[in-house]
């Protein structure tokens, strides 16, 4: 059930494609109620102005009140929700549990807001589609309709639609898919694909989910229903060093020492690498990062050199802190070692610059770590004992 001041918004939405087919086949029913004729008002307006002064007009709790007392009559069995950026961000996951409800009853904003007593007393949950504001939740709703519904048995036709999915239980985006032609503008479909062996197909997908993952979602990986082999092969592939040149790298310090450099360049040799320690890599949120080495990268680049000795970083270093380093030089534009031959200062600047920096960003991690350590601490201490 949709409250709305614009029902008519829903009219092609609703009767077209899955959803309209969905309806057809009473696999879903939907319907949007206009809020406006519960106004008691004389001229049925549904907005008033904010106490307290404010921009904008605000949505009267009375007739949302009214509205929602109507389409939720006992016996009520659901969720009624009101789309707003307040809200708890909308994941596949609480999509899941919302296709497991009965019934639901979604309430579209619009203007600056609802008056809170209609948000307090009507209303279960609130619900985000993203950090962003529109100019009305009816956008926002649609979105939550379609998909909650394609979840639904039978709406989409196909069950495993929705198991090898982004965002499916295992946590991975979807792996890429490829229809005819078999050859397209010069590239092929992946050969795995053409063979007929449904395991090799089957491991290739996952494979494929777990780098997409990687590279353009890492922060999934964390919750993700992956093996130990898995990230252990994740490591290994992302990572070619072979074709990786000083300009794919990013660095995580700001600022080169110029008598750190000067002595480098002394004994650097652009003809012979074989006494160049190779410069340790690592990925971090899918991106490779230099853990060491950026005078020598520095170097290598001024002598018109930019592939140089490479090695995958194996410490357990602070990652954290490297996290933190690389959002600063970001923040600075410093996206390469080329971007460092710019950011060469004096011995003295570079105590006061990087070294002092780098103390504070220490300091701040620690600071953080102790407030996180008390905060869980006074959680448990808040929690009942178990019996």
């Amino acid at each position: 059930e949709l409250l709305t001041i614009f029902p008519e918004v829903f009219d092609s939405f609703l009767n077209t494609s899955i959803i309209g087919r969905a309806r057809d086949h009473g696999l879903l029913d939907i319907h949007a109620t206009d809020i406006r004729p519960f106004s008691a008002s004389k001229h049925k307006n549904t907005d008033d102005y904010p106490f307290g002064g404010g921009a904008g007009m605000l949505m009267m709790a009375q007739p949302i009140a009214d509205a929602m007392k109507a389409v939720t009559q006992p016996p009520f069995h659901g969720k009624r929700i009101f789309m707003g950026p307040r809200g708890q961000k909308l994941t596949q996951r609480l999509a899941q549990e919302l296709a497991g409800e009965e019934e639901l009853v979604i309430l579209c904003g619009h203007y600056e807001g609802v008056d809170q007593r209609a948000l307090d007393h009507y209303i279960d949950m609130e619900i985000s589609i993203g950090d962003y504001i529109l100019t009305g939740g009816e956008t926002a709703a649609m979105v939550l309709i379609d998909c909650v519904s394609r979840l639904i048995p039978g709406v989409l036709g196909s069950e495993e639609s929705t198991g090898e999915e982004s965002f499916s239980a295992a946590g991975l985006l979807e792996y890429p898919q490829y229809t005819r032609p078999r050859i397209f503008e010069g590239v092929e479909v992946p050969e795995v694909l053409l063979s007929g062996d449904h395991k090799k197909i089957a491991q290739w997908r996952r494979e494929q989910a777990l780098l997409a993952t990687a590279r353009l979602r890492p922060d999934l990986l964390d919750t993700a229903d992956i093996t130990e082999g898995e990230r252990k092969w994740l490591r290994e592939k992302l990572i070619n060093i072979e074709t990786l040149s000083l300009l794919d790298l990013q660095p995580s310090q700001f600022y080169i020492s110029e008598e750190k450099l000067c002595a480098v360049r002394q004994w650097f040799n652009p003809e012979d690498l074989t006494n160049f320690n190779a410069i340790p890599v690592k990925m971090l949120d899918g991106e490779p990062v230099m853990t060491d080495g950026h005078t020598r990268a520095v170097a290598a680049l001024m002598a018109g050199i930019k592939k140089v000795p490479l090695v995958l970083e194996t410490d357990d270093l602070d990652w954290e802190m490297y996290k933190a380093c690389v959002t600063a030089c970001r923040e600075r534009n410093v996206r390469s070692p080329q971007d460092l031959m710019m950011r060469v200062i004096t011995s003295e600047e570079y105590c006061e610059k990087w070294d002092a920096w780098c103390d504070q960003m220490q300091s701040d991690i620690k600071k953080g770590k102790r407030s996180r350590k008390t905060k869980d601490a006074q959680t448990d201490q808040g929690k009942p004992d178990n019996p």
